[in-house]
């Protein structure tokens, strides 16, 4: 919890020095240890992503809004959204869209130590 509590620290940070309204959290993503990465599959980091989306709430304070997973969920299968997506400008300004024009989406990920 203190990693995603930092991580929200400087998020927040960010968020207000560059007067980035809204944020979206992303599930993390899981790295096996072949390296393969995978969205969606590991419910550590579903916690990740909730904690962080929660640690973030307790930080906006009227300075940013934070988009509600349910939302950032439902905006990714209706956009029929991929890993190889994050590296595609267009769907990433189309997945905003679905997030009221969203600035700003984080996205961690875990590494497998194995």
């Amino acid at each position: 919890k203190l990693a995603l509590a930092d991580m929200a620290d400087q998020l927040a940070y960010a968020l207000e020095e560059r007067r980035l309204g809204k944020v979206g959290v992303i599930e993390f993503l899981h790295q096996t240890a072949t390296g393969d990465e995978e969205l969606g599959k590991s419910s550590f980091g579903k916690y990740c992503a909730d904690e962080l989306e929660r640690q973030l709430m307790d930080r906006a304070a009227g300075k940013f809004s934070v988009v509600d997973r349910r939302r950032v969920r439902d905006a990714l299968k209706k956009n029929q959204f991929e890993l190889r997506d994050l590296s595609s400008p267009v769907k990433l300004v189309s997945l905003s869209k679905s997030l009221d024009n969203a600035p700003a989406l984080v996205l961690g990920t875990l590494v497998s130590r194995q």
